[in-house]
């Protein structure tokens, strides 16, 4: 039995184009071949069968074949059923205009709640990811903190080292609320930079680049990526020792920002064995066209692309 999910997924999966083409001289040939063998047009309403076809072309493909399926439906009406607008008769004329108005509204329509489900979908589906990596942050807040203690326990003083690791516990706080509540969404490459390096040692990382605002969906997905990027080297990489270094440099072009995380000074690169959970933002998702991460051994590299805002 066929279901809301199922209908969901059919609207919002991507078809290739022949198949598209392959549905509309489909749905078209089977709505003519219907009202051919039930009175080839005589007894008027030659769009009758042809309505349906648009309204499906409408919300399950994509605009162009939606509106090649309301025109070719009307070339068929005109070929086989003798619906002749040339001929300045009142009742063709009317009939003509009215499913053409209609066509149209429901090509527009269905395109609307096409991207609409679409981009519900994409939002769900990210939120899920985000969720996903909030649990995950919890589970490793503890290792991230026994970090931040061993880095701030190196101060002399018991009320300096209280307040170096009262303060780094602030900042790593501020930007989990950051990430949690989803408060910035775009921005400029430099700020979003500065708000998801907060929790870690800022003597350690430099950053650098000209102002350029990213996209709208890239600005969570560029500032978890980040964040997961500094909670790695903070645990294992340069962050997690005093002579670790970490550079972030970014250049931009018309249409999109290029940045460049590297690690220096670090414990030697041991890459991974296995995914773990953090590492699904460190791969092309949400606004990030591309995510190239590198266990090289003189320090971690990434390279994400992020497409600038219009």
């Amino acid at each position: 039995m066929i279901g809301v999910d199922d209908v969901r997924r059919a609207i919002v999966v991507g078809k290739p184009h022949w198949q598209q083409a392959a549905l509309v001289v489909l749905g078209l040939g089977l709505a003519a071949a219907i009202r051919w063998f039930t009175d080839r047009g005589a007894y008027g309403v030659p769009f009758a069968t042809f309505l349906p076809v648009v309204v499906l072309a409408a919300i399950f493909l994509d605009r162009p074949y939606a509106v090649a399926t309301a025109a070719l439906s009307l070339v068929l009406v005109r070929l086989f059923f003798g619906l002749d607008v040339t001929i300045l008769s009142w009742p063709s004329l009317v009939l003509f205009v009215a499913y053409l108005l209609t066509a149209i509204f429901l090509v527009a329509v269905g395109s609307v709640l096409r991207r609409t489900i679409q981009e519900m979908d994409r939002q769900a589906a990210q939120f899920q990811a985000y969720n996903a990596e909030l649990q995950h942050r919890a589970k490793n807040a503890l290792q991230v903190v026994r970090a931040l203690a061993s880095r701030a326990s190196k101060a002399p003083d018991p009320i300096e080292f209280y307040e170096a690791l009262a303060g780094r516990m602030d900042m790593m706080v501020k930007a989990n609320e950051l990430l949690g509540m989803g408060m910035v969404r775009r921005g400029e490459i430099g700020e979003l930079a500065r708000l998801a390096m907060e929790p870690f040692p800022s003597g350690a990382i430099a950053a650098s680049g000209p102002p350029a605002q990213i996209s709208e969906e890239a600005g969570m997905p560029l500032i978890m990526a980040l964040h997961e990027l500094g909670t790695n080297a903070l645990k294992y990489g340069a962050l997690s020792v005093e002579t670790g270094s970490v550079t972030i440099d970014w250049t931009v072009s018309d249409d999109e920002g290029d940045l460049l995380w590297q690690e220096r000074g670090g414990p030697p690169v041991v890459p991974p064995t296995k995914r773990g959970l953090g590492s699904r933002l460190l791969v092309a998702q949400g606004g990030l066209r591309s995510v190239d991460l590198r266990f090289e051994p003189a320090g971690v590299v990434c390279r994400i692309v992020i497409p600038r805002a219009v």
